[in-house]
């Protein structure tokens, strides 16, 4: 991949994280990743259980296409049985909008060709008891349609589009308890803290809390957030000012990068938006500190829904999750080293992973795991 299409996919990356501490900059994500993939529209759609439209983020239409889309034409979309499939699976069939190919004519030949649709690429995020999520991008005529290049691209992202959207929805309900300002904070399971520019504490959760206590890489101490190594509180104190400084920009780094996998923490720097409750609580551009170790498995279910991995895979992760070996894995699971790796070749395909390590660091550092 080129180095500029790893750069787009840095800042999007970035913005997305972004969205989860300033939710109304979310349209600006989805226009970013628009971008990068060279689209004429984006759209993040979810439905409830009973599969009533419930949630849409649009990019790339104006505002009354949206509104006939929700009106009308969201139910007789050809690209619905896309909420059906596999948690994971994707739906990039070039014929799907053709009018000969087409189940759906007057969404075909009316309102695809009036917001200028024609090329389709989308993919179910994730299957829950909340409902189902699934993103999307769209071209228009005039455009070539989507190739293997921009399909393996928006595969790398799939994981972060997957991880930031679920916790959009898992955080709402705790949104509204921010009337108290850290009450929404204390409720979530993982280490969350507020930091100003000089790394001042000014906020920490209660998992952030037991984790600064236990000690560690990372320890507060004289009202301050610190690296225990020299080299970690540079990277610190590095992405604390990326995060706090214009053009304020999200970074994550590891303080221990030759721990244990299952120990590991992943620290992710985002900035934090002066509206936000929270934000009150001290003078000048703040950040907000995800606080991640592997310390806690993901379930196998879990695994299931964020990569759309079949059970034996996610079995299989949660496995090296834990510290085993692919040799150690096909004799704990009964099965020959060959289908481990071949196993792992899937798995790597479905989450964007390029090794073992990335798949390791990809699940057990991001935070929305635990």
């Amino acid at each position: 991949m080129a180095a500029i299409a790893e750069a787009q996919l840095e800042q999007c990356i970035d913005k997305l994280y972004g969205a989860l501490t300033a939710p109304d900059t979310i349209v600006d994500a989805v226009r970013a990743v628009r971008l990068t993939f060279d689209a004429s529209g984006a759209t993040h759609l979810r439905v409830n259980a009973k599969g009533e439209l419930v949630g849409m983020v649009d990019d790339g239409h104006d505002p009354a296409a949206q509104q006939l889309y929700l009106e009308h034409y969201a139910a007789i979309d050809p690209t619905r049985p896309l909420f059906s499939m596999r948690a994971g699976e994707w739906m990039r069939d070039d014929r799907l909008l053709e009018p000969g190919h087409t189940t759906e004519p007057e969404f075909v030949n009316d309102f695809a060709p009036h917001i200028g649709m024609r090329w389709f690429l989308g993919c179910k995020l994730y299957e829950g008891d909340g409902g189902i999520a699934t993103f999307s991008l769209q071209r228009g005529s005039d455009a070539a349609p989507f190739d293997n290049d921009t399909f393996e691209r928006l595969r790398q992202l799939q994981p972060h589009l997957k991880r930031v959207f679920r916790m959009m929805v898992d955080m709402a309900p705790a949104m509204p308890a921010l009337a108290s300002a850290s009450a929404a904070m204390d409720m979530l399971m993982m280490a969350v803290c507020v930091v100003d520019e000089s790394c001042r504490i000014v906020y920490a959760n209660p998992a952030a809390e037991e984790l600064f206590a236990r000690g560690g890489p990372i320890v507060a101490g004289g009202g301050r957030l610190r690296c225990s190594r020299p080299d970690a509180d540079e990277m610190l104190r590095r992405a604390v000012t990326l995060a706090s400084r214009p053009p304020r920009q999200a970074s994550a780094f590891s303080p221990e990068p030759q721990a244990s996998a299952v120990t590991r923490l992943q620290v992710r720097a985002v900035p934090l938006a002066p509206h936000l409750p929270l934000a009150h609580y001290g003078h000048g551009n703040l950040v907000l500190l995800f606080l991640a170790t592997g310390a806690a498995t993901p379930p196998v279910r879990e695994l299931q829904q964020l990569f759309g991995l079949t059970p034996a895979e996610a079995e299989l992760v949660q496995l090296l999750a834990q510290g085993a070996d692919p040799e150690t894995c096909a004799a704990r699971r009964g099965v020959s080293l060959a289908t481990v790796r071949t196993q792992l070749k899937c798995i790597y395909a479905k989450t964007g992973a390029a090794s073992q390590a990335q798949l390791l660091s990809m699940v057990l550092a991001l935070p929305g795991l635990r």
